[in-house]
């Protein structure tokens, strides 16, 4: 569209079709076409059935994209992974050689230290001066179920520490993915891509540092239920990150316990 001037009057004029491309709406394409001579007044009122025009027809595209990708009820929880941490010392450390270990440092430690330390049936992750990233040995998911329990031993006094696990990860940048965790202070959050979408308020974990807290989390589509000690306490659909991804344990700023962590797949 270009302005002109015709007879003391501002008119928005089109001398060609406007379209929205393959690139902007996915798989398909819309075309919209129009002859313009209006005056200036109704400039916005034309801006704003144009854009209405687009986002229904935005809208309509990815309804039917979703209800294509949506999975039909009926599944159940078939184990994938479980991480066994009692028995002998070469089980454990058979399953464990595995997995990829990732622990970051605001400035280099000044001495080594082990990045995990196995008793008693649970692991110890993470220090109070770094942010850790472990995944198993299992193939990217989409619709899956995670769940384990955990307890924080330390924490440098900051009740806003935490420690949980996250669903459809990217390999190199944890930002993103559906992270589920536990702070120190007790509450149970559910975060994604730099937002808060859940906030347990009602429930506060009155003991994390001795009793174990379990957590669970599943992902089917779009929708999302989390389970805090075997009871679902929010269910809520987002379609942020719709496609498969890495499962990590993850730990901020401080030290954690896991155990009885497993990983399902959704099957009929």
């Amino acid at each position: 569209m270009k302005p002109d001037k015709r007879n003391n009057m501002n008119i928005i004029s089109a001398d060609r079709d406007i379209t929205v491309g393959r690139d902007v709406v996915g798989g398909d394409k819309y075309e919209f076409t129009f002859n313009i001579g209006v005056q200036a007044d109704k400039v916005f009122e034309l801006q704003g059935q144009f854009t209405r025009l687009v986002e229904n027809a935005l809208k309509e595209h990815q309804q039917k994209k979703l209800l294509r990708r949506e999975l039909p009820t009926g599944y159940k929880r078939k184990l994938l992974y479980h991480l066994d941490l009692n028995g002998p010392h070469e089980k454990i450390s058979e399953q464990l050689s595995k997995w990829r270990f990732v622990e970051a440092f605001p400035s280099l430690p000044t001495h080594s230290r082990p990045i995990a330390s196995v008793s008693n049936g649970n692991i110890g992750i993470g220090s109070t001066d770094s942010t850790t990233f472990h995944s198993p040995p299992i193939p990217e998911l989409a619709n899956c179920s995670v769940e384990c329990e955990l307890r924080i031993k330390s924490d440098a006094g900051n009740g806003d520490r935490w420690a949980g696990f996250r669903v459809r990860g990217f390999r190199d940048d944890i930002q993103f993915g559906y992270l589920l965790y536990l702070k120190s202070r007790g509450r149970v959050e559910l975060y994604r891509a730099q937002e808060i979408i859940y906030m347990a308020d009602q429930i506060i974990i009155p003991d994390t540092t001795g009793a174990w807290t379990k957590l669970r989390l599943d992902i089917l589509a779009s929708k999302i239920i989390i389970w805090i000690n075997d009871k679902p306490v929010k269910e809520l659909k987002d379609r942020k990150f719709y496609d498969k991804g890495m499962v990590y344990l993850h730990t901020f700023g401080i030290h954690a316990q896991y155990q009885n962590f497993r990983v399902y797949r959704f099957v009929r």
